[in-house]
Order: C-alpha cells, then sequence, then structure tokens
C-alpha cells in the first residue's frame, strides 16, 4: 500500500503549549493595534516557534538530507521542488542491478569513510539515490549512476582517491515521487515506476521517462517501517 510521509517543512505540534501558542498567535496577528488580543509586538517571536519546530521528514532519521519543497501531493505521488544541492556519484552498466548497487554504493561509501585527498571522513547523509536507465530488453545493460548527498556543510569537499568517483552537482528540479516501504528489491522499484508512470499519466503530467531514480533512506539493520522512494523528473 503506497502512503506518503511528511515534507520537509512539517510544523511538529509537540506539545498543547505550543498548539495554543501558534493558534492564539494566528488569531490575534490579525487584529488591530488596538485591541486587547492583538500579538505582534508580544516578546513572543511567532516566525521563530515555528522554525524551532520545523524538523526534516521522519523518514531522513535526522540524517542530512536534499532540501524540498511540497508542491503538490495525491494519494498516488508526491510532488516536489527541489533546490540545487551537491553529490558525490559513480557510474556502472550491468545486467545485475543488486552486484551494480553493492559495487557502487562500497566505492562511495570508501570515500566518506576518509579513502579521498585528506583523508577526511564525512558523515553519512540520506538519501542514497540511484538513477537507472533501463536498457533496450532483458538481457540488455542498464545504465547506473549512485548518489550520495554532500551536505551544504561540506564547503571544500576532497577530491577521490577512486577515479570512478566524482564530485557532481545536481539542478534544482521538480520531481514526482512515490513511496512505499519494506525491503526493496529491483523488482520493486520497477513496479512502484511503472504506477507512479501511470499515475502521472493519468494526470497529464509531462516528465522525463527515460529514466528514473531509486531512492534508499535505511541502514540494512533497520527492519521495520523502511522508507523506499521512485522519483520521475519533471519536464
Amino acid at each position: 500500500m503506497y502512503g506518503l510521509r511528511k515534507g520537509h517543512a512539517t510544523v511538529l505540534s509537540t506539545t498543547k503549549l505550543v498548539v495554543l501558542v501558534l493558534l492564539y498567535s494566528s488569531v490575534a496577528s490579525s487584529l488591530p493595534n488596538s485591541h486587547p488580543l492583538y500579538f505582534k509586538n508580544s516578546r513572543i517571536d511567532v516566525d521563530e516557534v515555528k522554525t524551532a519546530l520545523t524538523e526534516k521528514p521522519d523518514f531522513c532519521h535526522n540524517l542530512e538530507c536534499p532540501e524540498y519543497k511540497e508542491i503538490n501531493k495525491t494519494k498516488d505521488y508526491e510532488e516536489r521542488e527541489y533546490v540545487p544541492t551537491k553529490w558525490i556519484s559513480t557510474h556502472l552498466e550491468g545486467v545485475d542491478y543488486s552486484e551494480a548497487i553493492r559495487t557502487m554504493f562500497l566505492k562511495l561509501f570508501d570515500y566518506i569513510d576518509g579513502k579521498n585527498s585528506r583523508n577526511e571522513k564525512i558523515a553519512m547523509t540520506a538519501p542514497v539515490l540511484n538513477r537507472v536507465i533501463p536498457g533496450a530488453g532483458p538481457a540488455c545493460k542498464s545504465n547506473f549512476t549512485m548518489f550520495f548527498y554532500l551536505s551544504p556543510s561540506v564547503t571544500n569537499p576532497p577530491e577521490p582517491n577512486d577515479k570512478t568517483v566524482v564530485l557532481t552537482s545536481l539542478p534544482g528540479q521538480r520531481v514526482f515521487t512515490r513511496y512505499f516501504g519494506g525491503f526493496a528489491k529491483e523488482s520493486d522499484y520497477v513496479k512502484n515506476a511503472e504506477a507512479l508512470g501511470n499515475a502521472l499519466l493519468k494526470d497529464s503530467k509531462n516528465f522525463d521517462s527515460s529514466f528514473f531514480y531509486t531512492a534508499g533512506y535505511d541502514s540494512p539493520f533497520k527492519i521495520l517501517f523502511r522508507h523506499n522512494e521512485v522519483w520521475y523528473v519533471a519536464k
């Protein structure tokens, strides 16, 4: 069953007090200055309260993840606007999806684990993003590119030692994404990519169908409530 989680800018009502503060501010801030409940000049800065209560999507598990704005949400997919982002990536062609994923992951993990020009460790982020350009047939090689997100705090990333690992960037882009749970296999990603594509065609959305992204947010040791995504990029 497909579901959607909270977007990047979801405000958490962590206590009844916070709910009351925000409710009070939304009503009182619209009142004239002469009204006894006028709130804008209060010592409480409502924008600061809201900012303090803003968190990353829960499926990022407090890891750094790309910032986005939710544009639209349906029962079948979510439409997001991502800001420009920096990544490390590596590329591979092959028929065996699992082997390609394992090989690319180890290359990128070695980079953040210190096998780079400065022997510098870099914190793991989310998601592990993989661009898939499907082969023309079952026996044809597909084109895979895996990406690890680089936090904006990594302002001067070290150069990779492995020449097949490169520093790269993705532009600001609008994506359509579909979520599903469990331990995702190639067939799960393909099935959900097909379902997403069909939903977008039904809604007359314009997207690039020549490739799709898979996005994984969980370590292999997480058993329950796993979060996997497939993306299509809007044209």
